[in-house]
C-alpha cells in the first residue's frame, strides 16, 4: 500500500503507459452513476496522514497495485501485487507471455471514502479509480498537489458515456474548510481488496478456483 503522495505521484509517473481500469464490485458500498449524472462529495480522506485534515478514524486513502485478469468475461478477478511482500508474484510473472503479457502488468487503483450528497443526507461510500490520464484518481492527485489537501473542499463528480466510452469528470466547488466527519462512520476499503498469498494467486486470477471477485456494479473509471 502507499502511504506518501509523493510516492503515489511518481508510481503514477513511471507507469502510465500500464493503467487501466474496470468495474467495481460490491456495489452496495461502492459509489455508481449513470450516463448523464453527476453528484456532489466530499473526500473524506487524506492520500497520506501529512494531509492537514487527516483523521485516525478514518485513515488514508487506500492505493494499491493490482493485477487484473485480461479475459474480458473474467474482469471481475484481480489481486494486488505481491513482489514487493513476497519476493515473487503470479501476476507478474504473466506479463512475460507472449501477445497478451502487457494486459497482465499491475495497475494502480485508488479506493477512496468520500461523502456523498443525497436527499436522504450525506451517505459515506467508496470511490474507486484508477490512474489514466483522464481518471478521477489522477484528477484528485493533481487537485491534493495545488490544494494541499484532498479534504479540504466539496467536488462535483459527473459520468458521460456508457462502457469502454465512459468518462469521468471531477470538478472542486464551494469554499474551502474543515469536514465535519463526526457523525459519519468510514467504510474499511482494504476488505474489498484481494490480498492472496502467492500459492493462491494462480488458481484465483485465472478462474480455476471457486471464489470470485463479485458482481460487476456501474462504476467504471
Amino acid at each position: 500500500m502507499f502511504k506518501s503522495l509523493s510516492d503515489i505521484r511518481n508510481k503514477v509517473d513511471q507507469s502510465k503507459q500500464s493503467r487501466s481500469s474496470r468495474n467495481d464490485t460490491n456495489e452496495g458500498a461502492f459509489l455508481k452513476l449513470k450516463d448523464g449524472e453527476s453528484v456532489k462529495l466530499r473526500f473524506a480522506q487524506e492520500f497520506d496522514s501529512t494531509g492537514p485534515y487527516f483523521d485516525e478514524r478514518w485513515s488514508n486513502i487506500t492505493v494499491v497495485e493490482e493485477h487484473v485478469n485480461p479475459d474480458p468475461s473474467k474482469f471481475m478477478l484481480r489481486a494486488v501485487c505481491s513482489l514487493e511482500d513476497e519476493g515473487k508474484c503470479w501476476g507478474c510473472e504473466q506479463t512475460s507471455l507472449p501477445e497478451i503479457g502487457y494486459k497482465w502488468r499491475p495497475k494502480m487503483r485508488m479506493y477512496a471514502n468520500v461523502v456523498v450528497e443525497t436527499p436522504e443526507g450525506p451517505k459515506v461510500k467508496i470511490l474507486a479509480s484508477g490512474f489514466g490520464d483522464e481518471a478521477v484518481a489522477s484528477f484528485l492527485l493533481e487537485y491534493a498537489a495545488e490544494f494541499g489537501s484532498t479534504m479540504d473542499r466539496s467536488y462535483k463528480l459527473s459520468r458521460s458515456g456508457v462502457g469502454l466510452d465512459t468518462s469521468y469528470k471531477l470538478f472542486p466547488v464551494g469554499n474551502p474548510g474543515k469536514p465535519d466527519l463526526k457523525k459519519l462512520e468510514p467504510i474499511d476499503a482494504t476488505k474489498f481488496v484481494k490480498f492472496l498469498p502467492y500459492a493462491e494467486q494462480a488458481a484465483y486470477l485465472s478462474g480455476e478456483s471457486k471464489e470470485t471477485g463479485g458482481k460487476p456494479s456501474d462504476w467504471v473509471s
